[in-house]
């Protein structure tokens, strides 16, 4: 069943879960960018961070495990330029014409949830294949009719490149 971030997280962060890792992050936020530019793919994907908010930070890229209890932020917060910041990051970039997509989803299993990152040239086709994906995922753990939120957006590339994301931030400051 598809419900909001805010939904979601509501119940996670009311439950404790074991054992804590020395890295495990507690707190984070959703964002997403865009970016164009008629010199690189590099410039495109470095405009859509800073669209996103997040050009001025270190990202260090994570797989595709949140732990519970996790905060959700629907506002981004505060980082210092330069932080080491953890990411799931999904992102594509295009040429002039192309329509491109970028999206990420995130089911609950027991004690964790797990995240898919995805990208296409259609959102509605995207929709689709991360709903599917998602849910074959958390069948496999033996979840059935799993909750999960989506997040993704698409864009016409009308420069030479296009650049597009769909990121959870981790809030470097949190993690215990």
């Amino acid at each position: 069943m598809r419900i909001s971030p805010s939904q979601y997280f509501s119940d996670i962060h009311s439950r404790e879960s074991g054992a804590k890792s020395p890295s495990v992050p507690t707190e984070m936020f959703i964002v997403k960018g865009e970016g164009q530019s008629n010199h690189s793919f590099l410039n495109a994907f470095d405009k859509s961070l800073m669209n996103a908010g997040i050009g001025h930070l270190n990202l260090i890229q994570y797989s595709s495990i949140l732990p519970h209890p996790i905060q959700f932020y629907d506002q981004p917060f505060s980082i210092q330029p330069g932080s080491q910041t953890g990411v799931i990051l999904s992102k594509m970039s295009g040429k002039q014409g192309e329509t491109i997509s970028a999206g990420l989803i995130v089911g609950k299993a027991e004690g964790y949830s797990v995240v898919y990152e995805g990208t296409g040239k259609s959102k509605e086709d995207l929709n689709k294949f991360l709903v599917s994906s998602i849910t074959e995922a958390l069948n496999a753990r033996g979840i059935l009719n799993p909750n999960f939120f989506l997040e993704s957006c698409q864009m016409e590339v009308t420069d030479k490149f296009g650049s597009i994301i769909v990121a959870i931030v981790f809030n470097p400051k949190t993690f215990v």
